[in-house]
Order: structure tokens, then sequence, then C-alpha cells
């Protein structure tokens, strides 16, 4: 099989083309599709192959023979014992890279489609305008079992390639023509899948390999509706189907690779700056994301009142002013205030009032006083669910600063610490002006009614869905969405360790050399302090961890049991935060805990989830508890099992030793980056 290299593909316009054409039963149809690919305009040359797929109609054999013998040297037929759809499409792609050197891409057309003359010349053009494409796929143009009377309608799956969309469900046809690049790669259909959707797990095996797709408009492909189509029997499976292909392509949907996909397609928050007018629309306060001017804002709104499932718009404005910490800090405390926030259930607005003070607190206040605190507060963030644009939109409101403050559902005071002097905020009095200022463009451009074709629809799968389905199940936990911590580090990793560690030299030094062999193996570190974040150990752990990210946390300490182990009193995690430590477990790729740390508890259930799980027991640790009284040992020898590595000291690896753990899963120290990185080899 000679396949043309990727340069030469990437050097010039293609040459010649082929279709593969599988068949069983359907006579007619297939005739029509036979006929429909070898009258192609098309000023390359064309090889179409037809696979008889065991077909035991002695109509469609004769058919077949007499289509062969009216286009003679453009058709090729070939009849194998019954393999399926997807072996007749394999066998109908090795037949056309053996006969022809010079092939370089094959169009796939199922016996009840069928193509317009000009078809295949408009997806050629299509790659040969984007020469690191690896397929063009259509939309669709349906017929037969439509739901409108003139019997055809034009059905989109994506306005253009959409690999977020593309983990919830198909958004590119069988019917598409892919370039001989990616079978060179050894991306072929899997011919066990024999109940449908065999198209899609194609494209998605493509897509780990790093090809990529684009869109042919009106493209010619017709596409036959049958109430007995595979298509329609699949659909009834679908979220079997999923699981199917999140355990098959976990490339693609691990957690870093799906919020990464989300930032890149579809942001989640569209973070507008009052005091600067800068607007972003980004899944991670610290990225840039894509900037934005007010008119592009406002048009993107527009576009998506008018096709909100087709059109993507963050589903939540952040409308913040000002700051509770140094610029270097303040970022990284947005996510962790963004990650909370989100949790809560709304119906409305929401705004949280944020003061720099010695440690991190949360309380809920009177959401009537919204005025009141939109103008003392240090930090101000408006929290504004695209559904109450949309209210905004039905008022026509003079001032919608003031309205969302009237609609406003929850107030949230919390305070940060601050590491460095915060400068007094300035513009205090302006901020609803501001907020107006930002808003009116958005009403203004809502008011244009809707244009659409009336017979072009959207199929495609729906961005709150793929949130909904793919994101939020992977990365968060109920009730909390994913944290968003997104980097380009190889490895999020999330230390946690307890305030009396970080009291004292000894605990503090060995805590920074721990973070340190951390960094050295690549991870990019969120520091958690167990319990509430005070000044002075907040400001130690965070000298020591020097972390990427900074998780607030405003809940109490873990709670003692009423049970206990070989006589120590083994910690729980009290049940009101049990689904916020989850979720933020989730949101990174290792969790490091260090000695008892607040996340001892949860290390089976984040290991069972797939989180690379670490403990580090230094000597030093061992003694500052001996001092204490306490047995660590013990307690973390309970928890060996969930842990995939315990970085001990001599004497700590001992004390674990003599408990019960087996050696397997001790490390030395400086051990500590392998042992991680090869725990993570497969992972990301």
């Amino acid at each position: 099989m000679t396949v043309p290299s990727e340069a030469a593909q990437g050097e010039r316009r293609l040459r010649r083309l082929g279709v593969v054409i599988p068949v069983y039963g359907h006579a007619r149809f297939a005739v029509e599709a036979v006929e429909s690919a070898c009258g192609q305009d098309l000023e390359r040359p064309l090889s179409v192959v037809v696979i008889d797929d065991g077909c035991p109609d002695s109509e469609t054999q004769a058919a077949l023979a007499a289509a062969r013998a009216r286009h003679a040297g453009r058709l090729i037929t070939l009849r194998q014992v019954n393999g399926g759809l997807s072996a007749a499409r394999n066998l109908g792609v090795r037949t056309l890279l053996d006969l022809h050197a010079d092939l370089d891409a094959i169009f796939f057309l199922d016996a009840d489609n069928r193509l317009e003359p000009y078809a295949l010349s408009a997806f050629a053009a299509a790659l040969d305008a984007d020469p690191g494409a690896g397929w063009a796929f259509p939309d669709v143009h349906a017929f037969g079992l439509t739901a409108f009377a003139e019997g055809v309608d034009i059905r989109e799956t994506a306005i253009a390639d959409a690999p977020f969309r593309h983990l919830r469900g198909n958004i590119c046809e069988a019917g598409s023509l892919v370039r001989s690049a990616v079978f060179a790669k050894g991306i072929f259909y899997d011919e066990t899948m024999r109940l449908g959707l065999e198209d899609w797990d194609f494209w998605l095996s493509a897509r780990e390999k790093g090809f990529h797709g684009v869109r042919v408009k009106d493209s010619g492909f017709l596409y036959r509706v049958r109430p007995e189509s595979m298509v329609a029997q699949s659909r009834r499976r679908t979220e079997e189907i999923l699981a199917g292909m999140q355990r098959k392509h976990q490339a693609l949907f691990s957690r870093r690779a799906v919020l990464a996909s989300e930032q890149a397609e579809a942001p989640r928050f569209l973070m507008a700056d009052l005091s600067t007018g800068a607007i972003r629309a980004t899944s991670d306060p610290c990225l840039p994301g894509r900037s934005l001017s007010l008119a592009e804002t406002a048009a993107m709104f527009s576009a998506y009142l008018n096709a909100p499932n087709e059109a993507p718009f963050p589903p939540v404005l952040v409308a913040h002013h000002g700051a509770a910490a140094a610029p270097g800090e303040w970022p990284l405390y947005l996510r962790s205030l963004l990650f909370d926030a989100m949790a809560q259930k709304q119906t409305g607005s929401a705004l949280l009032e944020v003061q720099p003070l010695d440690h991190a607190s949360r309380f809920f206040g009177d959401p009537r006083q919204g005025r009141r605190v939109a103008s003392r507060a240090q930090a101000l963030i408006a929290l504004i669910r695209v559904e109450d644009l949309n209210r905004l939109v039905r008022e026509q409101p003079r001032l919608p600063g003031l309205a969302i403050l009237r609609e406003i559902d929850r107030i949230e005071h919390w305070t940060v610490p601050a590491l460095e002097p915060v400068a007094e905020t300035a513009g205090k009095d302006r901020r609803l002006s501001r907020l107006s200022a930002l808003l009116r463009p958005l009403i203004r451009a809502s008011r244009t009614p809707p244009l659409r074709h009336a017979t072009r629809l959207y199929r495609g799968p729906i961005l709150r869905d793929v949130r909904e389905k793919v994101t939020d199940d992977l990365c968060g936990m109920a009730p909390f969405g994913p944290f968003p911590f997104i980097t380009d580090r190889p490895v999020r990793c999330l230390v946690s360790v307890a305030p009396e560690v970080v009291a004292t030299e000894p605990g503090r030094t060995a805590f920074a050399a721990y973070c340190e062999r951390l960094r050295a193996a690549g991870l990019a570190l969120s520091l958690l302090l167990d319990g509430q974040t005070k000044g002075q150990a907040f400001a130690a752990a965070h000298a020591a961890a020097r972390p990427d990210n900074v998780v607030l946390d405003p809940e109490p300490a873990m709670l003692p049991a009423a049970f206990s182990f070989m006589g120590s009193v083994l910690p729980v995690e009290e049940p009101a935060s049990f689904h916020r430590l989850s979720a933020l477990i989730r949101g990174h790729d290792v969790l490091a805990g260090f000695g008892l740390s607040r996340t001892l508890p949860l290390a089976g259930a984040a290991k069972g989830d797939g989180v690379v799980v670490i403990n580090g027991f230094p000597d030093a640790l061992l003694d500052l508890a001996l001092q204490r009284g306490q047995e660590p040992a013990t307690v973390i020898a309970a928890y060996e099992h969930a842990h995939h590595a315990i970085a001990a000291g001599p004497h700590a690896r001992h004390s674990l030793t003599l408990r019960g753990v087996p050696a397997s899963r001790l490390v030395a120290e400086d051990h500590l980056g392998f042992a991680v990185r090869s725990r993570l080899a497969g992972r990301l």
C-alpha cells in the first residue's frame, strides 16, 4: 500500500480522488449512489470502488454488474463475506491505495445516499484551501423522511471544525473526503463496531493523531433519511456509546484535554474588567483567552440570541472591579472564588464583595443590599448568567447596571489573605455606570430580529450539553463544576498541608523541599492549606510552595472520626465539604498530601477516579508528630492502599514498614519525581 508523504500532501493540490461505496441490499438506492459518484464533474482523476458486503440479494448483484459495464475504467466492484460496514470501507480504502500511488483522498458514500455532480469538487477545494486538514466534512442536505413538506432540509452539525462538541456527538458525517495521510497513520474503521457510529470513532481516532477537519458548506452531499437506518438505532444508545468512546479515546477525554478543548472552543466565562474596559473569553481567569472589543462582544451575544445552540457565548459574564490582593496574587484568588461561587445554585445574578484580611472566609449577606455592597467593596465581582441578560433584553431597562442589582439572588462576602499591601481601589462610585456601559451594547444588539433559513436546521451537539455531560461529569463533582485551572505545564498537582506543619521551621523546610521536588518533576502546583487560611500559616506555606495556584479554603478542618485504627484516631472529611474537595481534586492530575493532610480521607476516591495519589512523609515530619504525642505512621498506614507512592525518609519508611506498608509502595524522597512521572506515563 503506497501512501504519499504528509509533506507532499501539503505542498500541492489533491491529485487523484477515490470513492468507497459499501453495499448491502437496497439495489435501487445503490444504483443511484454509484451513478452519482461516477457522474462527478471533476477535473482530477477519479476511481470508484463498490464493496458488496456479502449481499444475498441477486437483484443488487445484477444492478452492480450493469453499473460496472456502464462505467468501465472508473468503477471497480468487489465482493466479500459479510463483515459489516467498517470492514467493507476498510477493504475499499486498501484496494484504492494499492491500485493508485497518486491517490490523495478518499470519499465515503453509503449506498442509500447521493452526490450532486459538483460535490467532490467542493470537497477537494476545501482540502486544497487547508493543507493541514485531514478531512472535509459537509453540511447534510437531508431528503426522504424529513420534517418538511418540501422533502428536503439542510442540517448543520458544526459551524466550523469543533473538537469540543465532537466529544459529545458526531459532528462529521461519514460522507466526507479523507486524506490518504490519515490512513498512513494506521487509522481505519473499527470492524468490531457493528451497531453504528463507527464514523464518530474514526474521527476521534484521527484527532488523537493530530488531524482536524474542515467544514464544506453547501457541499452537494445528499443524505437519505430512513426510519430503520443505523444512525436512528444508535441514537437510542447515546449514553452507552459515549461511555465506550471515553474508555477507548482516553487521550481526548482526559480532564486536561477536555478543559483545554473547552478553553479553545467555548470558554466558560466572559471576563469584563470594569476598571480598564478589557474583555476576554476564557475558562481560566489566569489565561488571556480571546480578547474582544465591546462591539465584538455585542455581535457575539446577538448571534447567540439568534441561534443559541449554534453560536457560542460564555454562559457567565464576570464583571469585576478592583482587587483585594497584589496583582500577582489576585488572578489566582479569582480562580478559587469562581470555583466556589459557581457551585451555588442561583436563579438570578450574584455579587461577591471581597476585602483583604489575614485569612480566607465567606458568609452570605442580604441580597437587597446590592447597591451598598457595590459601592463599598475593595473588590467587586458580579456573576451574571446569560439567562439574566436575556431578561434584561425583554425589560429594556434604561439603567441595566441597576436592573442587575434589583435581580441579585445572592451576595457573598469574602475576605482573602493579602501577602503584600493592596492599593485602595479608585472609582468605586462609578462602578454601576461602568456596568451599565458594558451591558447597553449587548441589549441593543439583541433587539435585531433573527433572520434564519426556513429549512436550515442545527442538529449538532449543544454546548450546554457538552459542558454538563462531558466537562462537568469528568472534571467536577456535583454540584461543583470543574476547577478553572488550565495550564500549559505538563501536570497539575494539588498539594495539601496542615497549618501546624508550616508553623515550625523544620516543618517549613521539609515542606519546601517536598514542593521543590514536585516542581522539578514538571508539576504545576496548587496550594491547599487545611482549614481556614490564616495569615501567618498561609504566608509560610505560600513561601515554601511557591505555587502556580492558590485554593482559598474557608471551610473548617477535618473532624475526628468515631473509630480508630491500631489505637490511633482516623481523620474523616466533613460531609459538607466532601463534594467541594472531590471536585477540586478532580481538577488536578496529581494529589500530593504532606503527612496528615485534609485530603487524606479522600485519597482512595481520588485514586479510583484516575488521579495519581502520593504522600510526603519525611523524617522531620515524623519527629514533629512524635514530639506532640501523635502516631502519624499508624494513620498513613491505614490509608496506604489509597496511595500510588509514599515518599518517606529512612526512619519514616522503617516505621511504615513495621505497620505493614509494602516496600513497593515506599520510595526514597529523592526518587519522588521519577515515581510521579512513571505513574503518569500514558495518562495525560
